[in-house]
């Protein structure tokens, strides 16, 4: 079996990855900005604490979760490079109590205890087989407080598309769209993708939150293959 999750891409070449991030190029400011919009109208001034599942440095969702009062987050990441970046980043939520775990998010997802307003989950999910996605959503379910609810924002298939056709057009667009990178940089994306990325169509993702009992959910924000869904919990009353 693949590994959960594959961190290489973020320790091996983590400048590439910083590149790809600096020059935009999946979309994460426009995401991540419907996404801040949608999290000031949901939460307003209620206190929030969110599980960040594959967190990265972290800095996207922090600026989303700007003007929010959060009481308490917790990152999780495989990958020592991420989480230093993610520990500087934290200084921005102020006196939220903040904690980073390395670990496979799976795993973190499986001990950490319900409570959480918001579990967020970005561009970690597609990387696991169609099995551990459907465990994800039931775990996730789990460390969720009455009222909140399952944020991931990922890849996903188009309609007409299965993956072998996803990974073609996807690696052809970074090839021919991410011209600020250096070609060899943008192999290393396409192998990265081709051998790692296992998305689904987002109405696979809603079967799989319906199963794992979230009543309701939508599109947050969409820029073709890149998206953003909000799952609500079920009432547990």
């Amino acid at each position: 079996m693949l590994p959960i999750q594959d961190n290489s891409i973020f320790t091996d070449s983590w400048w590439i990855y910083g590149q790809v991030l600096d020059g935009d190029y999946m979309h994460h400011r426009a995401l991540y900005g419907d996404l801040g919009s949608f999290l000031a109208e949901r939460f307003a001034r209620k206190g929030i604490s969110v599980l960040d599942l594959g967190c990265g440095e972290a800095r996207h969702l922090i600026e989303a979760l700007r003007g929010r009062q959060v009481t308490r987050y917790l990152g999780v990441d495989l990958s020592p490079v991420s989480l230093a970046a993610a520990a500087e980043n934290l200084t921005a939520l102020g006196s939220a109590h903040t904690g980073l775990i390395e670990a496979d998010l799976l795993d973190a997802v499986s001990e950490e205890g319900p409570g959480f307003d918001l579990v967020f989950s970005g561009f970690a999910i597609h990387h696991l087989t169609f099995e551990q996605k459907r465990e994800f959503f039931l775990k996730a379910a789990g460390q969720l407080a009455d009222g909140g609810g399952l944020v991931i924002m990922d890849v996903a298939r188009e309609t007409d598309e299965d993956r072998a056709t996803y990974l073609d057009r996807y690696c052809a667009w970074v090839t021919s769209s991410w011209t600020a990178l250096p070609a060899t940089s943008r192999q290393v994306v396409c192998e990265h993708v081709r051998a790692r990325d296992f998305p689904e169509h987002p109405a696979t993702l809603a079967e799989m939150a319906r199963a794992a009992g979230f009543s309701a959910g939508g599109e947050i924000s969409g820029r073709r293959w890149h998206r953003c869904w909000w799952f609500e919990q079920a009432s547990r009353a």
